[in-house]
């Protein structure tokens, strides 16, 4: 039986978080290595399985252990569920840097739900050059 509200932990790491939403739980999972071998950025992989309520006491340990949490959801940002996180890491006083992946703002263009999530760059390549763009530790190669 699954507890309403609860996260469950995919995968385990050192350097940062993932809270990946629906399907981006596989895609990350299924790229585990490949995303770890071209970053050099270890990291735990949680499913945010349920986005309402917050899994608030997860995102307690979260934020005694990381300084850095990427949300990915293939959902919108503004009001999003990435939103919701740094809406509470901020109600909370929590320090880490929550860097959010989603569909932004705008309009999208028509096309194949694999164009569009190559489009927005929620891909395993997309992933890459977010870890390398916004962990410091991070290979910049």
């Amino acid at each position: 039986i699954i507890k309403i509200g609860s996260w469950e932990t995919i995968r385990q790491g050192n350097h940062i978080c993932i809270l990946a939403v629906g399907s981006m739980v596989g895609m990350i999972d299924n790229n585990y290595d490949q995303i770890i071998y071209q970053t050099n950025v270890g990291f735990t992989l949680i499913n945010a399985r349920f986005i309402k309520p917050l899994d608030t006491d997860m995102l307690e340990e979260i934020s005694k252990i990381y300084d850095y949490v990427i949300t990915i959801e293939e959902g919108t940002l503004n009001g999003g569920f990435g939103a919701a996180v740094l809406e509470w890491a901020a109600d909370n006083n929590k320090n880490f840097k929550v860097i959010r992946m989603g569909i932004p703002d705008k309009f999208i263009e028509h096309g194949s739900r694999n164009e569009l999530l190559d489009e927005m760059d929620l891909t395993p390549r997309g992933v890459i050059a977010k870890i390398r763009e916004e962990i410091p530790v991070a290979e910049k190669v």
